[in-house]
């Protein structure tokens, strides 16, 4: 019984500890204080200990309470932070790992700290130059079957009582505003966009289904040349970060890999370590696939190895690629809202002249 318990309770710690999330803001603020801690001379656990007792985010408290047990017990800080996958990326451990190799782990997490800070400005640019239409176009759907729900159907109960003939607008507003007001459309409704939404969770679960998605959305214009290019630029900030402390070159494109947050990438990586191992360069496996890198990164990388500095060649390419990240988030406000707007304008003017026409029309005739 008392074993039954205890592997209940164990079962219980992994899922949690696989689980649990914190905001990025945290972590970056965990890597700068521990690093200070480490470099004024204080001790590993204690850091650690200080650092566990978190008002702003308590969860993260209880992840570093995990693990100061775990660092008492004799683990390193690399090995400890492993349990909590979702918080600590494999890149985090890695470097972590690295700089208790070579002493250098105020540094090692330092450089961690400034990495998570340029990956989430990256990461809040894109978020907001792709929340922002969404959120306009919801917006206007909800507005738009507002209309056709309460203001619309009073006017054209008025219009069809008057009698006459009916335009093309009018009926078509008419047919829209009787289906909003049916529930039994809502239901349907609802229904269609649940099952659309559990299918589309199943399809993302796995990597190949990842990676159709992913295919598709790069086909769209401007929004799919910010996702290529903040991909870009993670994997190359990544992979700068990890050669420059010292980590191999096939674990550094695994983890840079994961960084990129593409599937595109991630599914490449085996392929590029596998030519690694048979001798092939960067630059010769990346000119096999302009598709997923492109001609700036390639080029870039041959001259980071023709001059046997490729971690500088990546972090070229990272602050290329966030320069051009900025550009076509700015391309792409300028574009979207226009477009936005036109298409709420023209939707107006069809509601609108759908009631217009046939009030003009019976008033003629009368």
């Amino acid at each position: 019984m008392k074993a039954q318990v205890k592997d209940s309770l164990s079962r219980s710690t992994v899922e949690w500890q696989s689980k649990v999330t914190v905001p990025r803001t945290v972590l970056v603020a965990f890597s700068r204080q521990l690093s200070t801690m480490l470099g004024a001379g204080i001790p590993l656990v204690r850091g650690l200990e200080c650092l566990s007792r978190q008002e702003e985010a308590p969860n993260f408290g209880l992840v570093v309470q995990e693990v100061v047990k775990k660092v008492s017990a004799g683990s390193s800080l690399s090995e400890s932070i492993r349990a909590f996958p979702r918080v600590f990326s494999p890149l985090y451990a890695a470097m972590l790992r690295v700089g208790e190799a070579s002493g250098n782990l105020a540094e090692a997490l330092d450089r961690l700290g400034g990495w998570l800070e340029r990956d989430d400005a990256t990461y809040r640019k894109v978020k907001q130059a792709l929340t922002y239409p969404l959120l306009v176009l919801a917006a206007g759907i909800a507005m738009t079957m507002g209309l056709f729900t309460f203001v619309v159907p009073r006017f054209l109960e008025i219009i069809v009582q008057m009698g006459g003939p009916l335009p093309l607008p009018t009926q078509i507003v008419l047919g829209f505003s009787n289906l909003a007001g049916n529930p039994g459309f809502w239901v349907l409704l609802i229904m269609v966009i649940a099952n659309l939404y559990h299918a589309f969770g199943r399809v993302w679960k796995t990597q190949d289904g990842r990676l159709r998605v992913y295919q598709v959305v790069l086909r769209v214009p401007v929004a799919g040349n910010i996702l290529r290019c903040a991909s870009l630029s993670r994997f190359s900030s990544a992979g700068e970060m990890a050669l420059s402390n010292g980590v191999g070159i096939l674990e550094c494109c695994e983890l840079a890999g994961q960084a990129s947050s593409s599937p595109l990438i991630i599914a490449d990586m085996s392929s590029l370590r596998e030519s690694i191992r048979a001798g092939e360069t960067l630059t010769e496996h990346m000119t096999s696939r302009p598709e997923i890198y492109g001609v700036m990164m390639v080029s870039m990388v041959a001259a980071g190895e023709e001059t046997a500095r490729v971690d500088k060649a990546l972090r070229s390419c990272s602050r290329y690629y966030d320069e051009e990240v900025n550009h076509l988030i700015e391309a792409f406000g300028s574009i979207i809202e226009p477009v936005l707007i036109v298409g709420m304008g023209i939707l107006v003017a069809f509601i609108l002249m759908s009631v217009f026409l046939p009030m003009y029309s019976i008033i003629s005739a009368l």
